[in-house]
């Protein structure tokens, strides 16, 4: 309950005063060779540094203010990246979907910021695509009608629903970090690793390796022909101004 009401606090405070703020990690392009698109990652600026969502994703979910930060970071990564012509990717919860507001809100901020919907990907979770009702599944089939590219992050941690996959016609699998991060000495990850490789590739599904962080990994997750890879090997998280 401390925790809570200590969490709570900061994160209104947050809202209130402009200090949600969106870092960016750089997703490097195997075929390419460089970093071409970045995730955007929820951070709040409390005192003198910054707060990661392990701190207080829990406590802004009971509380009910996800759908505050996703617009919050919806806004401020347009603005950011209307100056750039890089891709980037938001992660959007059910609670959004939930809310409904999704599509409208996107359609007014594309249009201000005159973002091409084709840039941006929203990262969702498996529950949404597994559990998720009829409207959350017809929200995000108008998002994809609209331009904008689906992923499904964190794959392998929770239902592994493959069939839903191609129903929602996913554009990016991203690979759970438990299974990428020590993927270059445990044979369990390489084996389910493979697998969905494998599933991804016979279905035109681009992978990106989550949690590349050595040279060893990096160099496991090329052979296997992953296409992307993210980690503190190839960018750490910042802040684009």
């Amino acid at each position: 309950l401390t925790s809570f009401v200590h969490w709570n606090n900061i994160i209104h405070d947050a809202l209130q005063n402009a200090n949600v703020v969106p870092f960016f990690q750089g997703i490097y392009n195997e075929k390419l060779q460089k970093i071409t698109t970045y995730e955007a990652l929820v951070r709040i600026k409390h005192d003198k540094g910054f707060y990661s969502p392990y701190e207080f994703l829990e406590t802004a979910k009971i509380s009910g203010v996800l759908p505050k930060i996703t617009r919050v970071m919806i806004t401020k990564s347009f603005e950011i990246m209307s100056q750039y012509d890089y891709r980037f990717s938001i992660n959007i919860t059910e609670e959004d979907l939930e809310q409904n507001f999704l599509v409208s809100f996107l359609e007014r901020q594309s249009q201000k910021f005159n973002i091409d919907p084709k840039r941006v990907t929203f990262e969702i979770l498996e529950n949404i695509s597994s559990d998720g009702g009829k409207n959350h599944i017809d929200q995000l089939n108008t998002l994809k009608k609209a331009g904008y590219k689906i992923a499904i992050d964190d794959f392998g941690t929770q239902y592994s629903n493959f069939e839903r996959l191609l129903d929602l016609d996913i554009d990016f699998i991203k690979l759970d970090a438990k299974y990428i991060k020590n993927i270059d000495t445990d044979k369990k990850s390489q084996d389910i690793v493979e697998a969905i490789v494998l599933f991804a590739k016979r279905n035109n599904i681009p992978v990106i390796a989550e949690f590349v962080h050595n040279e060893a990994v990096a160099k496991k997750v090329q052979a296997l022909g992953i296409e992307y890879a993210q980690g503190y090997f190839y960018s750490e998280p910042k802040i684009i101004e």
